[in-house]
């Protein structure tokens, strides 16, 4: 069977090859068929996108992702024109997919027409509350943009509204964000956001061999990994983070967004205790491995209430402690699960019990590898 995966992230990094990349592969390990129909806002997005493409295309050795530009999601009537581009795309397809899986409410309204002539299967894959997101973080100022908010707020809610009804399967990245957007206590599968088999562990050899290379021999590091987007906040994880610091511990921040990073660190740090790099997907395990802590502070707030962080089940995976705000309800509770939670105030006052990480990476591996939830997706795609 033929499975399309249609999103509107573009062709990232690290976050599309983790999610996106992951599906396809979930999809190929079901012994189905898979690609992916990729749309981009932004000219200069778009034409990373194009490059990107071309080198995952490389890797794989086949033609598994097309790429296409669209108009920005938050402007008025902004999905009709991928809303056109995709029925024809999908009408001239030589082989036409049974089922679409398609990330975010957005993608769920590209694919509509198609679904009113077509007998397919619609997988609605929601990764977030894209409402709340834009209702806490998009604060105008002047009459005209709170009128475009208005009129935005309006037409995501009904985008929710169409994706909810028009799909066939419902997934949801929480448990939280499935008990207030799904139709029906009954409704859906909640599969969070996993990082893809084999990748992340921990291994105490890869921790002792790159650790000295990276200087940062006989100090504890505490880790900030991802981009700088509004709602992680950065500024703020700099300033949690700061009383913690000296001559002993130091703050790694791993980002494709070094200059930028470099810049806040810098106004607020000084030159002191913090290092900045950028490391490609498949190298993350050593940064992982060498790290002592991973931080993920976000604002306590409904969008982070319902949140599924692809870096904290990486963290985990690679038996790291997890430095949090308990503002993510996810994290909270699967730090207790599996024990590597750690207070600011244990770290500040240097009570750090030792623990096995190599068990804490067995057990959350074992409780969330993402091939455990490889019957909800055969149910999802076959049933």
């Amino acid at each position: 069977m033929l499975i399309w995966v249609v999103t509107n992230e573009g062709v990232g990094e690290t976050i599309y090859e983790s999610q996106v990349l992951g599906q396809y592969l979930v999809i190929r390990s079901l012994k189905h068929e898979s690609r992916v129909i990729s749309y981009h806002t932004w000219w200069n997005g778009f034409r990373n996108s194009l490059k990107r493409k071309k080198i995952i295309n490389n890797e794989y050795g086949v033609n598994i992702i097309s790429t296409f530009w669209s108009p920005f999601y938050y402007l008025p009537f902004s999905n009709i024109y991928p809303s056109l581009h995709f029925f024809f795309f999908f009408l001239f397809a030589t082989r036409k997919p049974k089922v679409i899986h398609c990330r975010t409410e957005y993608s769920v309204v590209i694919v509509a027409l198609v679904k009113l002539f077509y007998n397919i299967k619609i997988v609605f894959d929601c990764r977030g509350d894209t409402v709340a997101e834009f209702t806490e973080y998009f604060k105008p100022k002047n009459v005209i943009l709170k009128l475009f908010k208005t009129y935005t707020l309006q037409a995501m809610k009904s985008r929710l509204y169409i994706a909810l009804r028009l799909s066939n399967v419902h997934l949801f990245v929480s448990e939280k964000l499935k008990s207030k957007i799904s139709i029906s206590d009954s409704d859906g599968f909640v599969v969070p956001c996993l990082p893809i088999d084999n990748i992340f562990y921990f291994d105490n050899r890869v921790r002792e061999a790159n650790r000295s290379n990276l200087g940062f021999d006989n100090k504890r590091v505490i880790l900030y990994s991802g981009a700088l987007t509004g709602y992680q906040n950065f500024e703020s994880v700099v300033n949690v983070i700061l009383p913690l610091l000296d001559s002993t511990t130091i703050f790694w921040v791993v980002t494709n967004e070094y200059k930028k990073a470099e810049n806040i660190l810098k106004n607020i740090l000084g030159n002191c205790f913090y290092k900045v790099s950028n490391f490609a997907f498949n190298d993350m395990n050593i940064v992982y491995n060498v790290a002592d802590v991973g931080v993920l502070i976000r604002d306590a707030n409904n969008t982070n209430l319902v949140a599924s962080p692809t870096k904290f089940f990486e963290y985990c995976f690679a038996g790291l402690r997890v430095l949090h705000n308990h503002s993510v309800s996810q994290v909270s509770s699967v730090t207790k699960i599996i024990g590597n939670d750690i207070s600011f105030e244990d770290l500040k006052l240097n009570k750090i019990e030792e623990i096995d990480r190599g068990k804490i990476s067995e057990v959350a591996i074992k409780i969330f590898r993402k091939s455990n939830y490889n019957k909800v997706y055969t149910v999802s795609y076959e049933g």
